[in-house]
């Protein structure tokens, strides 16, 4: 008998640690050696996944469910020209592309490695149909470094420009803006 070739195969390290032990030989002959009884860990390993993948399946369908309950709130305050939006999923779901990403942005304009000025002029300028952030920008700019948000210049620049359209409040605060047209 030829050994296997296991190079050619996709698979784990533990069905090769099974295999290099004759685990499925002496378990598919009920052989008494010691060997088979792998078979309780690789059985409560295989329930484990299962139950895992369960509750990754249900937040993933519980996730969403409110991200259509979200794009279902925001979509009438989605003008048709460009926007500007922390939320990524809201751009790719309406399949709008992303100008900014405002978390890193923000991340590389405060370490000077970013100029602010194109943004800024777009900002002054109006050219955003639609802007979407997490906060208000009439209030102080959140905290946390890993939320996403715009530097103050920009921000100061929306409270100039634009005036807020609504507040969205659930299941994630957001803030929509339009521009005001004179």
């Amino acid at each position: 008998v030829r050994p296997r070739d296991w190079s050619s195969d996709v698979c784990s390290s533990d069905l090769l640690a099974l295999h290099s032990l004759d685990f499925f030989p002496h378990f598919y002959r009920r052989s008494t050696a010691l060997v088979t009884l792998l078979i309780l860990p690789v059985g409560v390993y295989a329930v484990n996944n299962v139950r895992v993948a369960g509750y990754a399946l249900a937040g993933r369908i519980a996730l969403e469910r409110t991200q259509d309950l979200q794009l279902a709130q925001v979509r009438p305050y989605l003008a048709p020209g460009r926007v500007l939006s922390v939320n990524m999923n809201l751009l790719l779901r309406t399949g709008r592309g992303l100008e900014v990403e405002p978390l890193i942005y923000g991340w590389l304009c405060e370490a000077g490695r970013v100029n602010p000025g194109p943004l800024l002029a777009d900002l002054d300028r109006g050219a955003f149909e639609t802007v979407i952030l997490y906060d208000d920008v009439t209030g102080p700019p959140p905290d946390e470094a890993e939320i996403a948000r715009l530097p103050e210049a920009q921000r100061d620049a929306i409270k100039r420009r634009y005036t807020l359209a609504t507040h969205i409040s659930e299941p994630t605060s957001l803030y929509i803006y339009h521009p005001e047209h004179n």
